[in-house]
């Protein structure tokens, strides 16, 4: 078995977490693919609690929103924001988060309306119901104003989550300095349906009451579901 290669590097890089300038030797530990469940157990995570603190807030009353901020050692850290995808959740990106600390930075993950913790508008686990993307773009934007009061410098967004971020830079450009947008979700996949009949599908549903509804090709998931692609 070839021996992992990846588990730490220490090449010279400018940090910009510390908001130095300066070309620091920084250590980042990766982990160790061959006992990654162990070391999640093991360092992620109790590294992560011991930096944790949790909140909600409610930009729509009645409609609380989740989220979770990792404190640097160095109180003067910029903060770097993650943004998860569709039908994901904060856990996700534990190891991401694990990862950004490591580096200096303060790291803050909201969790999506629809999704885990936050405020859900049907009663389904398995259905995310997003009836207006804009509600994710103005949530994001009292995230970062009110409880990170306007101090966020980067942000990572993944899928859905990149989506989101795309829409808000182009409204709010001087809110972050830098983004990383993985995988963004900037167009529709619509599988064995030619799109232009799966919007029209869509907007029959919703002129008719049903548009928090499944589509056609959609199945609630089970531990013994196989999707052959």
């Amino acid at each position: 078995m070839q021996k992992d290669k990846r588990k730490v590097t220490t090449s010279p890089i400018k940090n910009p977490a510390l908001g130095n300038g300066r070309k620091e030797r920084q250590q980042m530990k990766i982990l160790d693919e061959n006992h990654y469940a162990e070391e999640m157990q093991n360092k992620v995570l109790p590294r992560l609690e011991a930096h944790k603190h949790t909140g909600t807030f409610e930009r729509v009353k009645g409609q609380p929103l989740y989220y979770e901020i990792y404190d640097a050692d160095n109180k003067n850290a910029q903060t770097l924001v993650i943004l998860h995808g569709f039908a994901e959740a904060i856990p996700k990106f534990y190891e991401t988060a694990y990862y950004f600390l490591q580096l200096g930075y303060r790291v803050a993950l909201l969790q999506q309306r629809e999704h885990g913790y936050s405020y859900r508008s049907v009663n389904d686990p398995f259905l995310v119901n997003i009836e207006n993307y804009a509600d994710l773009i103005d949530d994001l934007h009292t995230f970062v104003h009110e409880i990170l009061q306007g101090a966020p410098t980067f942000l990572f967004a993944h899928s859905m989550g990149g989506a989101v971020a795309a829409a808000y830079l182009e409204r709010y450009p001087d809110d972050f300095q830098k983004a990383i947008l993985s995988s963004p979700m900037l167009d529709i996949n619509s599988g064995k349906i030619p799109l232009p009949l799966a919007l029209a599908y869509g907007h029959f549903m919703i002129r008719h009451g049903l548009g928090r509804n499944t589509g056609p090709e959609n199945r609630k998931w089970s531990p013994t579901l196989r999707r052959t692609l």
